[in-house]
């Protein structure tokens, strides 16, 4: 028997028609979204628990409304609704941010993972990927499980989920719960990075890479790279003081900002295409190739073949590469032009003279194709692609990692295909992730949904996810996100969140009554004490080393060091690590070498290599210097006193202190 209010099907049976029904009906659901987030949440709960509806549809409505409860991405409570939204996609679809924890009325993770688990079952790759995060990290409340969890990954990617083929890639890469299979590792991944590339070519721009690492000195909540979103706001109102002033920099500042959605700023390619008008009007050339590039693809303005044109040749007029660029681009497809590839391939020459990323990629599709080009030549085209990969472009990484994997112009690499695949990846909608944890820590300061943001992240491969989210659990970010332990068992067990929401609809729904009555039950649970992180936080820790994350490495070996697992200090390991973080240049890892090696902490005493060690560490970083010079007096006066106390040697050192050294022998211990 079914929980009251939940309609059972007589028999099997779902055909086209249903289907449309269904579809229907969740349409109609999230349109309510204008009127009535509640009346949305209600009609989405009859569309999932109606079990003469499809699978598929019932699924995407519970999973649209988990998303709601559990309020770290766009849902239909914040977003307009279209078509059958985020449920039927993927866990990072979506530009929107979400509403904060105090103003989303559905806010409820322990329902959210119910409702997840539900879906889960029904098929919907979203709620099984999301399921199976939570059964990696452990987050929510929900126990550990790595090997439900990569079952969950692989019917997901089985499902579509490009998110769960990355997770899978990425275990598949380092032996997680799965063989270490490049092959295996590679196949997943090439299904992300193809979805990447699709939606860069769609969009025809690469979406911007925010890589934000919060402080690891737990000293500030700065981070490397750029500034706070409060700093960011000044500098897109200073641009915009300044272009009205006429700035023509501040104008096209402002026009790149809104091009590539930068500076918390949203994407508006419609407001690029003014500030590209106003300056390319003046004679910017940049501003002209810019404008060129939206007017060629229709990007936010219709699209107007003979201005692209005019505003690439006044840019290569100017010498603009990207205009003499885009020059190319014309004369290859034909627009506006004879087409005519033997010049294009002449354009491309010229502009990747200037090292233009877009015209090394350019030759290097020549190159493969064979067009405007006397014949085939992979090694050139592998040159080119090389290039521009190093330049930071995206289509030809994916190039190169295709002619790594099938030796084309090379010999197979599949280590080299997967690192350049995985870079791919980590540059589609997935990336937006990143954005949105650090939104939650930084502008929100809601630092435990910023940390099962990034705990998804850390699952799809980020390394700049898995140190951010070592450190948010070290600072003190709730692993469970707040969810009671009573309600997360019976989230777990099944069965309450239906019964829940049975009797909300029962009661008519949006009773305050009833509401109010929930979060009494909320309030009075029994909690788990919140998760010191030690654990948790090493096991990110060393995925985001393995990586080559230096600061990880070093957090790694402080844990060993001062024992923070709770089985006392482990010197030797601890020794371990700072060397490794030491072969990475790491002057910390250096610097805590040298004191080891002066102490005789985990290594042998050696004062003589302690002191290289600090030298290193001085000559690596310019910081280290004070703190260097300070250790390096304290070792001076270590090496006279073992000279003079114990008879070590007193070589390089004044003749007084050999003196007292023979002086004191009578007084030496024995």
């Amino acid at each position: 028997a079914g929980s009251p209010g939940i309609r059972k099907a007589p028999g099997a049976a779902s055909g086209a028609a249903d289907a449309l029904a269904g579809a229907a009906r969740l349409g109609e659901a999230l349109r309510l979204r204008q009127s009535s987030v509640h009346a949305a949440r209600a009609a989405l709960f009859r569309i999932g628990t109606d079990e003469l509806l499809p699978a598929p549809i019932r699924g995407a409505a519970l999973t649209e409304l988990a998303l709601a409860h559990e309020n770290l991405l766009p849902s239909f409570v914040t977003r307009r609704a279209s078509g059958l939204s985020s449920g039927s996609g993927g866990w990072a679809d979506g530009a929107a941010f979400a509403l904060t924890s105090e103003a989303n009325p559905l806010l409820n993770r322990t329902r959210a993972v119910e409702l997840f688990r539900q879906a889960a079952l029904l098929g919907n790759a979203t709620a099984q990927f999301r399921l199976g995060t939570l059964q990696a990290s452990g987050a929510l409340g929900v126990e550990r499980d790595p090997v439900q969890a990569v079952l969950n990954y692989y019917f997901a990617a089985l499902n579509g989920s490009v998110e769960a083929a990355m997770a899978l890639g990425f275990r598949h890469s380092l032996g997680l719960g799965v063989p270490k299979d490049c092959q295996a590792a590679v196949i997943y991944y090439e299904l992300a990075a193809n979805q990447a590339v699709d939606e860069i070519e769609a969009d025809g721009v690469a979406p911007l890479v925010e890589r934000e690492w919060l402080s690891l000195d737990r000293k500030t909540r700065g981070y490397a790279g750029r500034s706070s979103r409060g700093e960011d706001e000044e500098v897109v109102d200073y641009y915009k003081h300044a272009a009205e002033k006429g700035d023509v920099s501040a104008i096209v500042a402002l026009g790149q900002i809104y091009f590539y959605g930068a500076r918390g700023v949203e994407r508006d390619h419609a407001r690029a295409a003014d500030f590209f008008r106003a300056a390319a009007a003046q004679g910017d050339p940049m501003a002209q190739a810019n404008l060129g590039h939206l007017l060629v693809k229709g990007m936010g303005v219709e699209q107007d073949i003979p201005g692209a044109l005019a505003n690439f040749s006044a840019a290569a007029e100017a010498g603009s590469p990207n205009g003499i660029n885009g020059l190319g681009y014309m004369h290859l497809y034909g627009l506006g032009v004879a087409r005519d590839a033997d010049q294009a391939r002449k354009y491309f020459s010229e502009a990747a003279e200037a090292n233009n990323a877009e015209a090394l990629y350019n030759l290097g599709a020549l190159y493969v194709s064979g067009v405007g080009v006397k014949r085939r030549n992979y090694p050139t085209a592998l040159n080119y692609f090389s290039m521009a990969a190093q330049k930071g472009h995206t289509l030809a990484m994916h190039k190169l990692a295709q002619m790594n994997l099938h030796g084309v112009g090379v010999l197979k690499n599949c280590d080299q295909a997967l690192n350049m695949f995985k870079a791919v990846a980590e540059r589609g909608r997935a990336v937006r992730l990143l954005s949105r944890g650090f939104s939650f820590w930084n502008n929100e300061d809601d630092p435990d949904s910023a940390l099962q943001v990034y705990l998804v992240a850390a699952e799809l491969g980020f390394e700049v996810a898995q140190a951010n989210a070592g450190w948010l659990l070290d600072d003190g970010a709730d692993l469970r996100g707040g969810v009671p332990a009573s309600a997360a068992r019976a989230a777990l067990e099944g069965g309450a969140v239906e019964a829940e929401d049975a009797v909300q609809e029962a009661a008519g729904g949006d009773d305050p009554l009833m509401a109010a009555l929930l979060a009494l039950q909320d309030l009075t649970s029994l909690k788990i004490p919140a998760v010191a992180g030690s654990l948790d936080s090493l096991r990110l820790y060393q995925l985001a080393a393995e990586q080559g994350n230096v600061e990880a490495r070093l957090k790694i070996g402080d844990f060993f060091y001062y024992g923070l697992g709770g089985d006392g200090p482990n010197y030797e390991l601890a020794a371990h690590h700072y060397k490794q973080g030491s072969d990475l240049k790491s002057a910390q890892a250096m610097f805590n070498l040298g004191y080891m090696h002066q102490y005789g902490i985990g290594l042998p005493r050696d004062l003589h290599l302690a002191k290289r060690f600090y030298d290193t560490a001085e000559s690596t970083h310019a910081d280290a210097k004070v703190p260097v010079s300070l250790a390096l007096s304290g070792l001076y006066a270590h090496r006279m006193f073992r000279a003079v106390w114990f008879g070590e040697s007193s070589a390089d050192l004044p003749p007084v202190v050999a003196w007292l050294g023979d002086w004191g022998e009578d007084f030496a211990p024995a």
